[in-house]
Parts: structure tokens; sequence; C-alpha cells
């Protein structure tokens, strides 16, 4: 008895409880396991769950840790979960903690199912690592059933939890087994719970099976998503588990860009100007929710002081780092007009604004890039863009006319987000590269294409021809020099020769502003500083054109108006004709027949009027 009563003491003492596993038992115990060489790989392969405590006993911190760290496996085991609390000197088992790479003491390090799952590297205390074993500890998926879905939900929303549950026809379906393999990704960021039956949806509501909802801390919205492979479920929660409305950060800033999913930003320099807006942000927010994230910041995406215009909202896009589309100033920022700013934005109706720093060697001036000798062969050699490019002289009255429509269509261009970059080059006060593809500049103004490399293309030609890809030069292709220098023309220019066949939508009241007037002034006829550099000037290419087309027009002119009148004749004497007596019709008929036996001959004087012989 005596020895039973001993036994009975040390089993209360150690609290020792056993967990089958196999045909091995793991022992759980209130006090810290003392692990070597011997044991090491056994425990942590065995139990489903091991926390390990990597020490040197001369280090200061790992003793001022061993008190905290033995109160915490009493407490984990008060609540009762089961881990194996555990320690092991690294100073004797050197080839161990080399090849768990512990680089520092202490080292706590969570295992489960044999594999090592989180390192803890919050503050030192109790209730820090007492947490931090319990959350690590708990099941992957907890099944709930019926009335317990409302229990389990409510129970969980705490200020740092995120819980993904999914409702099933049946645990263990083909759904289940999607949700399971997305939480086995993701069990450190979610806390997950799954229900098979109908009487935990009913008591949810508004849940369909299958489907997965999301429960958040941060605002009253529950998202949901019905369909469950796995790319939709990380989709579903990519775009979910980000709030409603935030404030960015520069901790948070790359999470939102990861999304690529537009940013509407509100900028604010006083606490006041976002809770007068907050609202507002908020409700609209929900509108945009799979479209646009809803941010507010004082100090990160200074790009409000690169631009040309003041703002205080607008979105920015991170697949387009070049723009910014501003809330029209003046505007009042209520939630009537931040929807229509919305709508405008999808729409492609919304011009952006240049942030104004250079990227990649851009400039922008009025939405149209400007070249110069560095940047031009950086720019124009972009294999992945088609670039128009402007050669111009500022003195060139034929260019300054043509200003107009160039930054016309690089604005159109730019907000319609075509793969393409409108640029110029003052040719008159700077020279063209000569490793340019193209430099041989003889008129202002002139426009050349530079084309993207079409890479598949070149790919197919270059294994026909047995050559290498870095044989082939960007293509070219130049304006013509005589062609008509209108909106549309240039437009179509640009979409017939462009490897990507950029379309610009223009409207009709736009092409009829800018048709290009071919009429010579008379201050045009005294300007000489319109130069070709092939010989004539400007005006006189443009007096000859001019003249052509007068004289073209002269001529089909008189076509048009002596095939009228050969028809008025023929009509009249056919109506003559019907209207005589048949004897007068019969000598009209002789007349006619005797004079046809005799011949005229005709002769052409020095003029180019032809005369019969009988006239002279």
């Amino acid at each position: 008895m005596k020895y039973y009563t001993l036994f009975l003491e040390v089993v209360l003492f150690f609290a020792l409880v056993f967990a089958e596993q196999g045909d091995k038992k793991i022992t759980y115990t209130s006090e810290v396991v003392s692990l070597n060489s011997s044991n090491f790989k056994e425990t942590v392969e065995n139990a489903p769950q091991v926390i390990v405590k990597f020490f040197s006993p001369s280090c200061p911190h790992c003793i001022d840790l061993a008190p905290i760290y033995k109160d915490a496996a009493k407490d984990v085991r008060e609540k009762n979960v089961r881990v194996v609390v555990a320690e092991l000197d690294c100073s004797v088992n050197q080839d161990i903690c080399q090849k768990e790479s512990i680089t520092r003491y202490p080292t706590l390090k969570f295992y489960k199912d044999g594999k090592f799952k989180a390192e803890f590297l919050e503050k030192r205390t109790v209730e820090n690592i007492s947490n931090f074993i319990v959350e690590k500890s708990r099941a992957l998926i907890n099944i709930i059933h019926g009335n317990e879905a409302v229990e389990f939900i409510n129970s969980f929303k705490t200020d740092d939890q995120k819980l993904l549950i999914g409702y099933f026809n049946r645990i263990g379906d083909v759904d289940y087994k999607t949700f399971e393999k997305f939480a086995n990704k993701h069990a450190d960021e979610f806390i997950f719970a799954a229900a098979g039956d109908k009487q935990a949806a009913e008591a949810v509501g508004g849940v369909v099976i299958p489907g997965i909802v999301m429960y958040k801390d941060y605002d009253e919205a529950i998202a949901r998503n019905t369909k469950l492979s796995e790319e939709n479920i990380e989709e579903f929660v990519k775009i979910h588990r980000i709030p409603n409305l935030d404030i960015l950060t520069k901790d948070n800033l790359q999470t939102y860009y990861d999304t690529e999913i537009p940013l509407a930003i509100f900028f604010y320099e006083k606490d006041i100007q976002y809770e007068k807006h907050k609202d507002d942000l908020y409700h609209i927010s929900k509108l945009y929710r799979d479209r646009l994230y809803f941010v507010a910041t004082k100090t990160v995406l200074k790009d409000k002081n690169r631009l040309n215009k003041p703002l205080n909202f607008g979105i920015f896009d991170p697949k387009e780092p070049d723009f910014f589309y501003t809330f029209p100033k003046g505007k009042r920022m209520n939630q009537s007009n931040l929807v229509q700013f919305g709508e405008a934005y999808f729409r492609n109706e919304v011009i952006p604004q240049i942030i104004d720093e250079p990227i990649k060697g851009r400039v922008y001036e009025n939405d149209v890039v400007a070249l110069n000798t560095k940047t031009h062969n950086d720019i124009v050699l972009d294999e992945d863009r088609d670039v128009a490019v402007l050669y111009y002289s500022p003195h060139c009255k034929y260019s300054q006319k043509l200003f107009p429509i160039w930054e016309y269509l690089g604005s159109r261009y730019l907000y319609q987000r075509k793969n393409i970059t409108i640029a110029k080059f003052d040719a008159f006060n700077q020279k063209i590269p000569k490793a340019s593809p193209w430099n041989k500049l003889e008129y202002y103004p002139t426009i050349v294409l530079y084309q993207a490399i079409d890479k598949e293309l070149m790919q197919e030609e270059a294994r026909s021809q047995n050559v290498t890809i870095e044989s082939y030069n960007k293509g070219v292709v130049v304006f013509g020099q005589d062609s008509v220098r209108g909106l549309q023309e240039i437009a179509n220019f640009i979409h017939h020769t462009s490897t990507h066949k950029s379309k610009v939508y223009l409207n009709i009241m736009d092409i009829s502003k800018f048709d290009v007037d071919d009429e010579i002034s008379s201050d045009e006829e005294s300007s000489s500083d319109e130069e070709d550099l092939d010989g004539d000037t400007a005006l006189e290419r443009a007096r000859k054109r001019k003249a052509a087309e007068k004289k073209r027009k002269e001529k089909r002119l008189q076509k048009e108006a002596k095939k009228k009148k050969a028809e008025e004749e023929k009509t009249k004497q056919s109506g003559n004709a019907k209207s005589l007596p048949k004897e007068a019709l019969e000598n009209t008929k002789s007349t006619k027949s005797s004079k046809s036996t005799k011949p005229t001959k005709t002769v052409k004087t020095e003029g180019s009027k032809a005369t019969s012989k009988d006239e002279l």
C-alpha cells in the first residue's frame, strides 16, 4: 500500500497523461522534458505537437527564461493542451542544434507532426509563450455542428483573428478536401472551421452550401464565396482579407501592391479631415470591394507632391506607376460624386495626371514624352512598346500646327492605356543619336514609328533562317512626307503600322476640330524658317501639293459637267423625235444619211481645240 500511495503522488505531481499513437505512447506532463541526442528525433517525430527550447547553460537570457518557460508549461497543461514542452542543451548536443539551424540562444521552435511549423519571436513572457503554444496546437480545422456555429463565430471575434468557415454537404467530400488543402498552406494566417450539416448553415443564415465565409474583426463585413476550387479560394482570400477602409502605411503598402488592385487614396493632413470623410469612404468602398481598395494616408505615396495639380483624392494603379487619376478639383467629396468618379474611371473617361518624376528616363510634357539625346535610344528601343516620335523644330510653323494633334493623341493613348509611347524630339537644337535605328531627318516635322518587337514571330523567323534573335533590329516606319497630317490620318498610321495595332478611339468632334487646312495664308508666304533639308522649302512643297490637288479637282468637275451636258442633249433629242410628224421624221433621217456620206476632217490648232474643216 505504501508503494502504491507513493506511486499515486508521483502521478499527481507530474500530471501524467498518456496519448495513444499507434503502438507508441507519448507522455504529456506539466514539467519541462529534457531532450538529448538519444530521444530528440523520436520525440519530435512521434509526438503530434512539441515545443523545444534550445539553450546554453552559460547564456544569461536562457537563465532568465528558465522559470518563465516552466510556468508556461504548467499553464498549457491546465488548459488541457496536448503538447510536449521540452528543452535541449546545445552545449552538449551541438550536432542537433546545428541541424536545426540554431543561431542564437534561447530559441523556441514548435513542431507539428514531425515537422517544424513556427518559431516564437515575441517578448518572452508566460502569457505570450502560453498563447503561442495554444494557437499552434489548435486543430487545423475545427468541426462544428448545428447551433454551435453561431457560438463558435462569436467566440473568435477578437482583435487579432480572422476566421474562415467552410459549409459542406458532408465532412470529407471533394469540396471539404479542397478547403483542407488550402488550410494546410495557410494554417498560421486563419482560424479554420467546417460544418457538414444544413443546420449549421441555417443557424448562421445567408450561407450557400457548399461555400466559405470569412468573418473579420475590423468591420462588420462578411465575405462569401461559393466557387471552391483551390485557385478561387486563394483569390477570394487575397481580396477579402483586407479591410474595406484602411490606413495606408509603409508596413502594409507592399500587401496592397501585391494584389494588383487599384487603390482609391484619400490624402489628409489633419485627423479631423479623415474623420469628416471616413463614413462616405467606407460606404463607397463596399460598392467597389472587388475592384478598388479604399485607403487613407498622411505619409505614404507622396506622389501628390509630384503631380501637376494638388489633390485630396485619386486612384493609383500599381500596374501603372507613372499615372494618378485625380478627383476633379472643386467638386465636393460626397458619396454621389465619389461614385460618379469611380464609374468614370472604370469607363476610361478620367484623364490621368503624370507623376512628375522621371521613370525609366521618361519626362512628360502635356502627356507627350519629351526625348533628348541621352534618353532617345533607351525609349525608342523599348522592345515591349511601340514608340511614335515627332521630330520637330520649335521655329517651324508646320511643327507648331501639329503640336495640338500630337498632344491630343498623347493624352488619348495614355488614359486608354495603350501599349504605345507618344514622344517628341527637338531635332533643331539637338542631334539624333547615331546609334538610333533611324536618323535620316530630311524635313520638319517628321513622324516616325518605332515598332515593338514581336518576339514570337522573330523566333520563328530566326529558326527558319538559322540566325539568332539578337540579329533583328526594331522596325521603323516613317509617315509619308506628302501625306495629310490630320488627326484621323495620323491615328490610322499608328494603328496600322504598330506591332500592337494600337487603335485609339477618337471623338468625331475632335477629328473635325483638328482638321488640317492646307490653304497657304499671306503671312505663311513670307515665312522662310520651315526648311526642307532636301532642298525645297515646306511652303513650296505645300503649294505644289495644293496645285496638283486643285488641278485634279478641276478635271474631275469638267468631266462630270461634260457627261451631264451630253445626257441632257440626248434626252432633248429623244423628246423632239417623238413630237415630229412621220414625214418630217423621214426627211430628218434622209438629211442625216446624206450628211454622213460626206466625211469631215478635223485638224488641231496650236491650241488644244479641235476644229472641223467645214467650219474653217
